[in-house]
């Protein structure tokens, strides 16, 4: 096993995340927040200097590498850099104990956004928190790629790219020119946001934190932003960056390189993602008895598992009935997005096959088969994706049980539960805001958010012995 080469890109990652708490340490002392540049100092100390020693002496280790090393370097970056990210929550007064603010790294590494501190946190920690859920969400892709090829998961769910293709016994090295597209992209929107929004009338600090929480579908702060924030223009604009993350990055690159929209037009994800932001709407104007085009936006920001608020018409939570919000959030949207849950495309699977037994049962002779994206598809497919929906299904019970036996009350257990795995803010913060969450409430969150990044399934192998003796 090549650890050498696993370890190598951790350390660029800690101190990629490092060095960027230098740059928020300086801006903290240059705004006279020192106690948040003490936690940040400290992160960066962690991350570039430990990191980087560590990079330096790796520096020319093959690259060459196998499932298990990709497993690892994902189990391991989940592990290794909310510890990096969490001092800065700690030293700023926004947490109180080291718990807390480990939490609160891993809900915006991980694109949830929840917190479980006040909604008034200083500028430094409310940059530092759009910086990681940037980050999350272009590893979240890229891990999506790693945990997939680790897996041998690679069926559906996986838009077929020449980009985003990464060979079993080679995992790290394309990986880095992968990363610097991914994050091209979502960092050219995302600056695209914050310059409009900024020059619409709303502060950088507004314009940034929902430009950054728009692309990598997580949430902001509650009831922070001011009002040119929510104004018409900025809510146009944080729609189609909602919209670009929702959906799958390779339709995104793959039109960049082929400059026609049809890879947008033909692809059957977009298709049950307008379906579902229509249906969610139209659930939205029922419940309050009249039409409103903000509710398709509203609506999109649920699917795509932000939750964020982008026009501030509407309180989604406080206008549909509980289990309406969470199984949509649950499914969630594309894959290969920075959206979390279960993911359109393996539902999609899922009722084709029940529309293709329909069929064999209507006529005794025939010849129907299982078809995704117009070409047809094995039946082991299927059973993949039921795997995979059991898994999700399975470890929500589990964390929501958990959760309520911690002392959160029954009802909200299970939200945040089905908020964690599917990564979706507004969720998780109905256990963790005015409610004193205990220790253990904060780590099954935190365990709950990572196992929806990770997809849950990842975490199999690492009990599986002849995964290890590959």
């Amino acid at each position: 096993m090549n650890t050498s080469s696993v370890l190598k890109q951790l350390s660029l990652m800690a101190t990629i995340i490092g060095g960027l708490a230098l740059l928020c340490a300086l801006f903290s002392h240059y705004t006279g927040d020192e106690a948040s540049a003490r936690g940040f100092l400290l992160s960066g100390v962690i991350g570039a200097l430990i990191g980087g020693s560590i990079l330096i002496l790796l520096w020319d280790v093959p690259s060459r590498t196998s499932a298990r090393e990709g497993l690892l370097f994902v189990i391991g970056f989940w592990v290794l850099m909310p510890i990096i990210a969490a001092p800065p929550f700690w030293s700023s007064g926004v947490s109180s104990d080291w718990i807390q603010a480990s939490f609160e790294a891993v809900s915006n590494l991980t694109t949830t956004g929840a917190t479980a501190g006040d909604a008034t946190q200083p500028e430094s920690i409310r940059y530092w928190r759009s910086i990681l859920q940037f980050i999350g969400g272009v590893a979240g892709v890229i891990m999506a790629v790693v945990v997939l090829a680790a897996l041998n998961l690679t069926g559906p769910g996986v838009h077929k790219s020449h980009l985003l293709t990464l060979a079993k016994d080679d995992m790290f090295g394309r990986i880095g020119r992968i990363t610097m597209t991914v994050a091209a992209v979502y960092g050219v929107m995302a600056l695209f946001g914050t310059i409009s929004i900024a020059a619409s009338g709303a502060e950088l600090i507004d314009a940034v934190t929902r430009s950054v929480a728009a692309i990598s579908t997580s949430s902001t702060l509650r009831g922070v932003a001011g009002a040119y924030a929510y104004s018409p223009f900025a809510a146009g604009i944080i729609t189609f960056l909602l919209f670009v993350g929702a959906t799958n990055i390779a339709l995104h690159t793959d039109i960049l390189r082929q400059k026609s929209w049809k890879v947008y037009v033909k692809d059957i994800e977009i298709h049950a993602l307008i379906l579902g932001i229509i249906i969610f709407a139209a659930l939205l104007s029922i419940m309050n008895n009249r039409l409103d085009l903000r509710y398709l936006v509203e609506a999109l920001s649920f699917i795509s598992t932000s939750g964020l608020n982008v026009t501030g018409s509407i309180s989604v939570l406080d206008t549909l009935p509980q289990p309406v919000p969470d199984l949509f959030v649950f499914v969630g949207a594309s894959a290969l997005s920075t959206a979390g849950g279960l993911k359109i495309t393996r539902v999609i699977v899922l009722m084709s096959r029940a529309l293709t037994e329909f069929r064999r049962l209507s006529f005794e002779n025939s010849t129907a088969t299982l078809k995704y994206q117009g070409r047809g598809r094995k039946d082991n497919i299927v059973v993949g994706v039921w795997v995979y929906l059991i898994a999700y299904i399975g470890a929500t019970i589990i964390i929501g049980m958990l959760l309520a036996l911690s002392g959160v009350d029954a009802e909200t257990s299970f939200r945040s539960a089905i908020g964690a795995i599917s990564n979706t803010g507004p969720l998780v913060d109905s256990a963790v805001l005015d409610q004193s969450p205990s220790s253990i409430t904060l780590v099954l969150l935190s365990l709950g958010c990572i196992l929806g990044r990770i997809e849950v399934l990842a975490l199999a192998p690492l009990f599986s012995r002849d995964f290890w003796r590959k």
